[in-house]
């Protein structure tokens, strides 16, 4: 999902449109980890333009840039240091749906060029679920929507710097994560 500021055709976070910054917030605070696309827009957030957007805070959502293979931002991305948080793989993502890669027929479709923060946005997902899983697995609790980001952000491969040096947030790296959380239980358990 992606949003158009005003009449633009620049496609940003969807949060963007106040009524999705609510509906996020809402389940934030209820504890449901918002993964959220920055959208291909190619706008920097941190652009006065965005003010009355960062203006209203934080929602708890985890916004996800496109980055490259090797954690370079991609030219399309939206971006910014004070709202996208995270990134992942935004282009060459193989996927299902459209049989570019391998057409077994209409039920079994496989492409290798889906790009764009919405290719990003799923491995985003993954990582956190696979976090969430252990950590509820080894404590019977689970992490909050901020406690993710922080967590991800934290332990997360940093973005390289590239041609294109717009900040896009590290790559998530699930076993760093994971070590992080269980030298943190060791700690309270001592």
């Amino acid at each position: 999902m992606q949003s158009k500021p005003d009449d633009d055709t620049t496609q940003v976070p969807a949060d963007y449109c106040q009524s999705v910054w609510d509906i996020t917030k809402a389940a934030t605070d209820a504890g449901i980890i918002i993964i959220a696309a920055a959208g291909n827009g190619s706008e920097n957030l941190d652009d006065d333009y965005y003010a009355q957007y960062r203006d209203r805070g934080d929602n708890g959502a985890i916004r996800v840039g496109a980055g490259s293979k090797n954690q370079i931002c991609r030219s399309f991305s939206t971006y910014g240091k004070t709202m996208i948080h995270v990134q992942a793989w935004g282009d060459s993502v193989v996927t299902t749906g459209f049989g570019t890669l391998y057409d077994g027929g209409p039920n079994n479709n496989y492409a290798s060029n889906f790009d764009g923060t919405s290719a990003a946005t799923p491995i985003v997902a993954s990582a956190a679920i696979g976090i969430q899983s252990w950590y509820k697995q080894q404590t019977g609790q689970v992490l909050t929507p901020r406690e993710m980001r922080s967590l991800l952000i934290e332990t997360g491969t940093p973005q390289r710097p590239g041609f294109i040096n717009n900040h896009i947030g590290p790559l998530p790296n699930v076993r760093n994560a994971i070590n992080t959380l269980q030298r943190r239980l060791q700690q309270q358990k001592a």
